[in-house]
Formats: structure tokens, C-alpha cells, sequence
């Protein structure tokens, strides 16, 4: 064999060579894993043609289902015959469903901003329902996501900008899903029932939603979003009011409508309820009988039965504008105070006020005194007195 011909089989071995050593060679695709911030607000759809792969993975079903916390792989699906965009949901090496297809393009495109666009990622995610209740209550398994806050911002782009909205008194309404739902909690609730948020000094970066009638402890349901938690937050921390209330329930999932109520809208109910408060003390009204009432004396009074009292009365505008603080202080013949008439009676006050108010002075007198005045042995001092009504 001459030259030419070793040189060249010399050659060919060497191609076939790096040709063999660069198809075993290739790099593995990047793999990363994505922390969430524990909302696992983020769902995928297709679950419903993996519920048998689902059962399995939560070794089958039980009377008040699952809520089993996994690893969930998201695997670029270029060569996916419906849709070269598609991401798969792999849980333990098994396929359980897919990102929506706007989701699927929010992922790639997050991924392609953060420089990489082959990305294999990984985060946590929670399988939820599955219970067999007997006589066909069979729940169906649901995935839900736990993707970073930047990751769950592009799915927020693809809803409907109606979730956000003002109403006349500039205060903002919020409509959303409860982020991490407890289906354990969620059969104890029911659409128009008000909720609580509440936002604890251990975890200041979390706002926890509870039941009617719970807080603090059992009865939490989930989070508000992360999407929503300034907003929300900064209402909290300025100590205004929050109305909140389920407007959609399902066996996993629980929609809320949150009103954030405006200082505006404040100071408007607070003027309603006060023009309230006026009409009731100043409109027309014409006491037939005295008005019979004990209240609770100063120690060392010295009052005696057939001694005449006196009121005084604050001026009008306090018992306007503070319905809830209503006391008329009770004086002897001399103007000494010698104790007080609070709201702890509230019809007896506003009969004496409306009575006031309508230019009536009173007589008064007391009826008795200390064990004498039945049925108000908890006072330390009771004083029983009639007050006689005198048009001026």
C-alpha cells in the first residue's frame, strides 16, 4: 500500500473519530432548581388524563385526601407534535400533565430572560384532593406549582385585568384565588362567608386567610398571593379596614373578593352614621311616664331617699360624633358629681337625651338606695332614682 492510500484511511479514522467522540460527547441538558415562595399558586392542566399516574405516585386514595408535598420537573417539550412549546410536569419520573399553553410561553420567555433558555427546572409542587368518601364522592387529584415570584408574575399577565378595580370611594377590590389552599379547611366554609386576613409579627412577609369566626391558629385556609401581599400589606400596617368574603368555592379551590376600604369611604360611613345619631336625639319626641333608672354612686355619696339630683349634660356635638362614649353625669343639690350614668343601658340614655334634646328639664328624685335597689347587687353604690320629665 502506497502513501497516498495510508494517508488518506488515516484520515477517514481520524473524521470517524471526533465525528463518534462528538455524538458521546454532547453536553447534558442544564438542569436548575426554581424556589417558590411556598404559595403553590401556580396549576397545570391535563391532570385529568394522569389520575391513575397520580394515585399511584400518593399510593392511592383516602376518605379526606391527599395533600402530598413533591419534587416537580418542568422538561421543554420541543419535539412535542401539538405544540413545540410545550413544558410537561414530570413528578417522580412520570408524566402528570402540562403548563397552559399562555403559561408554557411565559416560562420559556422568563427562562430565555434569565440567560437560560434550555433550562430543565425543578421546584416544589403539592398534589392535592384524591379522597374516596364511598357511594361515588371520588375527588380528583390536582397539581399546583410552587414557581418563584418573578416566574408567577408572567402567569399574572395573562389574567384579566378586572381582578384589580376601584370602586366610587377610590377603595381597591381584589378577586383572587387563595394562594396554598387547605382542603382540609375548605369543606367548613361556604360561598359569602367572610374571611380574616391576617398578617402575624413571627412572618411578616405572609398574610394568612382564616375562616368566619377563626383566626390565629385553626381555621387558615391559605395566603394571599404574593402578587397582592403590598398592597394588602400596606393597608394592614396603616390600620384600615379590610372587607373580604369567598365568592367561588370548589373541593380545592377557593376564590376571594377583598375590598381594601378607602379612608374616603371611612369618614363617608362614619358621616352617615353620625347624621344617624343626630335624627335619632333631635327629632320630635314626647315622653308619657318618667324615666325609672339606678346607676352606680360615688363612694361616701350620702345621698338619701327623697333627695333631689340634677343632670348635666355634655353638649350636643359630643354625643353626635361619639354615639359609643354616651354618659350623663348625675349631680347633687350642691353641683357636686356624685356619679354617672353610662351606656351600659343604651335605650335608658337615648330616651333621656331624646327627652333633653326635645328643651325638657327633669325632676329627680331617689327611691332608694344600696341593697333596697334589686337586681343590682354587682354595683357597689346603687343609686335608684325617677326622673320626671318638664317641658321648658
Amino acid at each position: 500500500m502506497n502513501l497516498f492510500w495510508l494517508v488518506l484511511l488515516a484520515v477517514i479514522a481520524y473524521v470517524l473519530y471526533r465525528l463518534f467522540r462528538s455524538s458521546n460527547t454532547s453536553s447534558p441538558k442544564e438542569v436548575g432548581r426554581l424556589k417558590g415562595p411556598g404559595e403553590y399558586d401556580a396549576p397545570i392542566v391535563g391532570e385529568s388524563h394522569y389520575q391513575r399516574v397520580l394515585e399511584e405516585i400518593c399510593v392511592g386514595r383516602s376518605e379526606e385526601g391527599v395533600e402530598k408535598y413533591v419534587d416537580a420537573t418542568l422538561v421543554l417539550e420541543d419535539s412535542n407534535p401539538h405544540d413545540n412549546m410545550a413544558v410537561r410536569i414530570d413528578i417522580e419520573g412520570k408524566t402528570v400533565g402540562y403548563l397552559s399553553r399562555d403559561d408554557a410561553r411565559s416560562y420559556r420567555q422568563r427562562l430565555k430572560e434569565d440567560g437560560h433558555p434550555s433550562l430543565t427546572g425543578v421546584c416544589s409542587a403539592v398534589i392535592r384532593g384524591g379522597w374516596d368518601r364511598g357511594g361515588g364522592d371520588v375527588g380528583h387529584f390536582g397539581v399546583f406549582l410552587d414557581l418563584p415570584i418573578d416566574y408567577n408574575e408572567s402567569y399574572d399577565s395573562q389574567r384579566p385585568e378586572k381582578t384589580v378595580e376601584k370602586d366610587i370611594y377610590n377603595s381597591t377590590v381584589l378577586t383572587f384565588d387563595v394562594g396554598n389552599p387547605n382542603i382540609k379547611e375548605l369543606p367548613e366554609c361556604k360561598v359569602n362567608d367572610y374571611v380574616n386576613l391576617w398578617k402575624p409579627s413571627m412572618n411578616p412577609k405572609k398574610i394568612s386567610i382564616f375562616r368566619s369566626g377563626t383566626v390565629g391558629g385553626e381555621g387558615k385556609i391559605g395566603f394571599v398571593p404574593n402578587r397582592y401581599f403590598d398592597v394588602i400589606s400596606s393597608h394592614v400596617d396603616k390600620g384600615l379596614r379590610i372587607d373580604a368574603s369567598i365568592i367561588e368555592l370548589a373541593h380545592d379551590k377557593c376564590k376571594i373578593r377583598c375590598k381594601l376600604v378607602s379612608k374616603q369611604e371611612l369618614e363617608a360611613e362614619k358621616e352617615k352614621e353620625l347624621k344617624s345619631h343626630m335624627k335619632k336625639l333631635t327629632k320630635p319626641y314626647s315622653p308619657r311616664k318618667p324615666i325609672v333608672f339606678v346607676f352606680n354612686a360615688k363612694e361616701n355619696h350620702g345621698i338619701q331617699i327623697g333627695e333631689k339630683l340634677k343632670f348635666h349634660f355634655e353638649k350636643s356635638d359630643f354625643y353626635i360624633n361619639n354615639p359609643h362614649q354616651w354618659h350623663i353625669q348625675i349631680l347633687d343639690s350642691k353641683g357636686n358629681v356624685v356619679g354617672t350614668k353610662s351606656d351600659e343601658n343604651s335605650k335608658i340614655l337615648e330616651k333621656i337625651l331624646k327627652t333633653h334634646f326635645n328643651s325638657y328639664d327633669f325632676d329627680i328624685e331617689v327611691l332608694s338606695t344600696g341593697k333596697a335597689c334589686e337586681g343590682y347587687e354587682w354595683y357597689k353604690f346603687p343609686v335608684k332614682v325617677e326622673a320626671k320629665p318638664i317641658k321648658v
